[in-house]
């Protein structure tokens, strides 16, 4: 019971921790806001 629930903490922090570090590292010198206007300014195109 203790192995599955310390599988299941680290499963649930590597996660959070990969998407943070994947969305702050194709962005860090690009504006993050702009991204939301591109998307919303293309299918008004």
């Amino acid at each position: 019971m203790e192995t599955k629930m310390i599988q299941n903490k680290t499963e649930k922090e590597t996660t959070p921790t990969t998407l943070i570090t994947e969305k702050q590292q194709p962005a860090p010198t690009e504006r993050p806001p702009a991204r939301r206007r591109s998307r919303r300014r293309l299918p008004a195109w």
